[in-house]
């Protein structure tokens, strides 16, 4: 079965490149009066596909386990951090992004606002596209990050990326001990904040480099002294 539609069109050349790759796939046929002709069939099986790659695709709820090497050579263990009590935040990056690149300040707060990964929370940045160590390090250094960044190839980021099929960056997600994962886009949740991240339960402490002086809450024992 085939229904038409009309178009404006009033030259052909207002197809663009996009435009042609639809009409080839659903096989449409193109009057010199503007009207197109549709293979409903085709349509329905395009349509289903997508609706497929959309399932394939929802965001996990449950951590994998998974190691990746940051640019300074130290390798983070999702697990070992969860089993230990710790939640593990995750910015997924793309190396030129301008998004990627000014969303840095904030990531810098929230990992010097929990205590530089040495505590309750662990920051990490992850590229996941084809981003070596040069290109990590390179956007290290230009955005003046200073949380742990693993590179999609020497870093194994790419596997991490492919796991929970981020598709737009920047991206973040929150894992708690439990390995339940909580999205960025979650109404009940802020990741963009401190004050979001201490809602869901992590307690606030100081770098070490800054005790005593510290702006903290939670168990004043888990914080280091000076001797």
């Amino acid at each position: 079965q085939v229904f038409y539609m009309e178009i404006k069109l009033l030259e052909k050349k207002k197809f663009n490149s996009k435009t042609f790759i639809l009409i080839n796939l659903l096989s449409l046929k193109i009057t010199n009066n503007g009207k197109i002709f549709i293979n409903m069939k085709k349509l329905f099986c395009l349509l289903s596909l997508f609706a497929m790659s959309y399932v394939s695709f929802a965001q996990p709820t449950e951590a994998e386990d998974f190691t990746v090497k940051d640019v300074d050579g130290v390798e983070h263990n999702l697990f070992t951090y969860l089993d230990a009590g710790k939640y593990v935040y995750i910015e997924f990056l793309l190396g030129g992004w301008p998004s990627c690149r000014s969303s840095v300040p904030t990531i810098n707060e929230i990992y010097s606002g929990f205590g530089c990964n040495e505590f309750e929370l662990v920051v990490l940045g992850i590229f996941g596209d084809e981003e070596n160590n040069q290109v990590a390090t390179a956007f290290r250094n230009q955005t003046e990050a200073v949380f742990p960044i693993c590179s999609a190839v020497e870093g194994l980021g790419a596997p991490v990326r492919d796991y929970y099929g981020v598709e737009e960056f920047p991206t973040c997600i929150l894992i708690k001990p439990d390995r339940s994962v909580i999205w960025e886009n979650d109404p009940a949740a802020d990741l963009g904040s401190i004050q979001g991240i201490q809602d869901i339960g992590v307690n606030r402490n100081a770098c070490s480099a800054d005790w005593p002086i510290a702006d903290f809450s939670g168990d004043p024992l888990l914080l280091p002294v000076n001797t």
